[in-house]
């Protein structure tokens, strides 16, 4: 028998599963849990088809640009094609096949350039004696790089496009973007070139005969020798230039030539009307008859020129160096009235701290000389 005191243990009783599943305390949260859950499989499966379809994008834009370039080079090669046909109308078609071409797809516009620069020097060769008139076809390749080519703000040493010893008399260049461009020795004679960019350009030995320069910016363009009889400059940019060759006859109108150089250059007969030359660097230069009204040649060096038979109108060389110059027989007139009213009016040449020394001023009338200041160390013929 037990005894009525003693302690009876029992084992607790293990429950089921399912009774712990019901008795779980997070079933309050079991919702969100879900929910999350749920999100996390969206997210996941919305970056997996996002994946597929951007790879399926890139491979099609692939397959885009492929067979685009496919027919950019269809398009170049139909272009090469006409420009080497025989009939001219045929070649300037491909003239404007490849600059449209360029003009669609910017990466074709250098090889455009080599393409028509070799057309031009193979259509159109320098020879004596070079005949007016462009050919059409040669005339739509020019506009073409003229149109093509555009303003650069920092500049190469080397020259971009090469049309040098080209026959191009009366060509139509106006507006044209033609900076850092080789034309070495082409024949201009006649050409109209007004405003176009010709900056930092190769025009050596290049003709310019009776062309029309009006507002063409040479501003550090070579034109060292250069022939430019009778060209009309009004309104050019000729800063920084190099010049050479002959100028006679030419006219020079608003004209920019602040610190232009060179030597013995002919501006026999020439007309300066408001040109700013100051500080400008031309040793032995011919200014033999040269009209000078309003122009401005301060600062400059003109040692050993030539001004004999030249007319001043309040033109200004104060600190110029003349330096062994010859300035005889000047006159000082200002036509003001009717152009064909030979009457003078007498005006002055301002010589202010000019430079003199060994200078010939015989026949040249000093009342009409401001020379305050001048150094006038052994200078002749001064009445």
């Amino acid at each position: 028998m037990r005894s009525a005191g003693r302690l009876r243990l029992t084992r607790p009783r293990r429950r089921s599963p399912v009774r712990r599943l019901l008795a779980w305390r997070g079933w309050a949260s079991a919702p969100a849990t879900v929910g999350v859950v749920v999100l996390l499989a969206g997210l996941y499966f919305t970056a997996q088809t996002l994946i597929a379809t951007q790879a399926q994008s890139k491979a099609t834009q692939d397959q885009v640009r492929l067979a685009e370039r496919g027919q950019n080079t269809d398009r170049f090669g139909r272009a090469i094609d006409q420009l080497g046909a025989e009939k001219i109308d045929v070649r300037l078609g491909g003239v404007y096949a490849l600059e449209q071409l360029a003009r669609d797809q910017p990466g074709f516009v250098d090889m455009a350039e080599d393409v028509f620069s070799a057309f031009i020097r193979t259509h159109a060769p320098a020879h004596m004696p070079c005949a007016s008139g462009t050919a059409v076809d040669v005339q739509g390749a020019l506009t073409a790089v003229g149109r093509l080519r555009q303003p650069r703000e920092t500049w190469s040493y080397r020259l971009e496009v090469d049309l040098s010893d080209t026959c191009l008399a009366g060509a139509d260049l106006r507006g044209a973007m033609l900076q850092q461009v080789d034309l070495n020795g082409a024949d201009l004679s006649g050409a109209e070139l007004h405003g176009a960019i010709l900056r930092r350009a190769d025009l050596s030995g290049v003709r310019l005969d009776g062309a029309g320069l009006r507002d063409v910016d040479l501003e550090s363009a070579q034109l060292s020798p250069v022939s430019a009889q009778g060209g009309d400059f009004g309104g050019a940019n000729l800063r920084d230039a190099r010049l050479g060759g002959s100028l006679a006859g030419a006219a020079f109108y608003g004209t920019v030539m602040t610190n232009a150089t060179g030597q013995t250059v002919d501006f026999t007969g020439a007309t300066f009307n408001d040109t700013r030359a100051d500080a400008l660097r031309l040793a032995r230069g011919n200014f033999t008859g040269i009209t000078a009204w309003s122009a401005d040649f301060s600062n400059s060096y003109l040692g050993g020129s030539v001004f004999a038979g030249a007319n001043f109108a309040d033109v200004t060389l104060r600190g110029a160096d003349l330096t062994g110059a010859v300035i005889t027989a000047v006159t000082f007139c200002a036509y003001r009235g009717d152009p064909e009213d030979p009457t003078c009016v007498e005006t002055s040449a301002d010589l202010s701290g000019a430079v003199l020394r060994n200078a010939d001023l015989t026949g040249t009338p000093r009342r009409l000389l401001r020379l305050d200041g001048a150094d006038l160390t052994e200078v002749t013929g001064l009445g």
